[in-house]
């Protein structure tokens, strides 16, 4: 028994019991949250339904367990064309 959700603009195959690290969720420690557009569901084996787009009538739900804090982009821009000048008078 497995689903495809779409959560924080990606698309996770998950199963019940799964620890997801789901990005730009705004919700508060022990919430409950519902996954509503519901890509892909397999009830068992011979049991699958494909959504298009989602699949209607089927939700899943999840417990948020922690937020992260989030991390400033730390990437360098190369300086490619620029010299160290050092200037002396006299």
């Amino acid at each position: 028994m497995f689903a495809v959700i779409k959560a924080g603009g990606k698309q996770y195959q998950v199963k019940a019991g799964d620890k997801l690290k789901i990005e730009k969720l705004e919700d508060a420690v022990a919430s409950e949250i519902s996954f509503a557009p519901l890509l892909l569901a397999e009830e068992d084996a011979s049991m699958v339904e494909v959504g298009k787009p989602e699949v209607k009538g089927h939700r899943r739900m999840g417990v948020m367990l922690a937020t992260g804090k989030s991390v400033a982009d730390a990437r360098k821009k190369a300086m490619a064309g620029a010299k160290k000048i050092r200037v002396v008078e006299g």
